[in-house]
């Protein structure tokens, strides 16, 4: 009889999940992603995402028949109460049902309800946890990835937004001097407006958009008869790589960006490393060289991630740990 964790990292369009050992090993079939149904009402969109503890548990009981669940893991976008697992999404046209409701006794009610299934697979240690998708990911980088070299760190998670969380000894830090408000870098000062702007994937797009000129034609990339937003940061991407020097110049400065980042307000942590994630850093030989220019810190490691979403659900398999 062996103990499991299930991670969910929860998106606007899609929920990736997969298993893990309680040690936190993963149990590699059981990765998965399911459409998230985000606009669905609020006794749905529950049933939902109890269902998909069923369907990740089918996984586990077919290799193993006699698995308990030993807790549920879920890397959640804010704004979020974490400690207490209450939604409070607003404005962004997904998960609005969810406004107020408290999702740790929700799901807990559900599963504990199911007494023929789920609720005698349970351990009796069993708990539900909520964190921030950055966080986790900080986690996982920490117990088995880029960060475990380092005693403190800052992870980046740089996708539709800029997320992030300081590190130190593998505690997550979210308070003191040293650090922004909840460790969230997103709403500081930067150009003419916040950091979330400008580290994301809009923020290279209009980066792409300025270079293209005022018309936001494509023809500065030498592609005509299109606009610039038709493009993502995918199709630019191969662009720079094949040797268009628009495309080339829109990473370095997208770089640039980073390191002015890091340079105002991630070295008063002192951190040894930046971790890198999110669907743009599969992008970051392109970006990387832009961000070492204006270093100011050069010793200070730049890395990668191999695969953010493995980052994350072993950060949730961390985080029930460490509850």
């Amino acid at each position: 009889m062996s103990d499991y964790i299930l991670a969910f990292d929860v998106g606007g369009t899609f929920i990736k999940s997969a298993a893990l050992l309680a040690s936190g090993e993963l149990v590699p079939e059981s990765v998965a992603s399911y459409p998230a149904k985000a606009s669905l009402g609020r006794e749905e969109l529950l049933g939902h995402l109890t269902e998909l503890i069923w369907r990740q548990m089918g996984t586990i009981l077919t290799g193993d028949p006699l698995a308990r669940l030993h807790g549920i893991g879920y890397a959640f976008p804010g704004e979020f109460d974490y400690p207490n697992g209450i939604s409070y999404i607003a404005g962004l046209g997904k998960f609005e049902s969810l406004y107020g409701v408290n999702l740790k006794q929700e799901v807990t009610a559900r599963v504990l309800a199911d007494a023929a299934g789920l609720g005698k697979r349970l351990s009796p240690r069993f708990r539900i946890a909520f964190e921030n998708d950055a966080s986790l990911f900080a986690l996982g980088e920490w117990k088995l990835g880029k960060a475990r070299p380092y005693r403190r760190s800052v992870c980046l998670t740089i996708g539709t937004g800029a997320g992030s969380a300081f590190l130190d000894g593998g505690r997550l830090v979210s308070s003191g001097a040293e650090v922004p408000p909840r460790g969230w870098i997103c709403f500081l000062p930067f150009g003419d407006g916040i950091v979330d702007q400008y580290v994301s994937e809009r923020g290279f797009l209009k980066l792409a958009a300025d270079l293209a000129g005022p018309a936001g034609a494509a023809e500065g990339f030498g592609i005509k008869g299109l606009g610039v937003r038709e493009f993502g940061v995918k199709e630019f991407a191969a662009m720079a790589r094949e040797g268009n020097e628009a495309a080339r110049r829109a990473f370095d400065q997208f770089g640039r960006n980073i390191g002015e980042v890091i340079n105002r307000h991630l070295s008063a942590f002192r951190p040894e490393a930046i971790i890198l994630g999110g669907q743009i850093s599969k992008s970051s030989d392109l970006f990387l060289g832009g961000i070492l220019d204006v270093l100011h810190d050069k010793a200070m490691a730049i890395e990668t991630t191999d695969d953010t979403s493995l980052s994350t659900f072993a950060g949730a398999a961390e985080l029930l740990r460490l509850e």
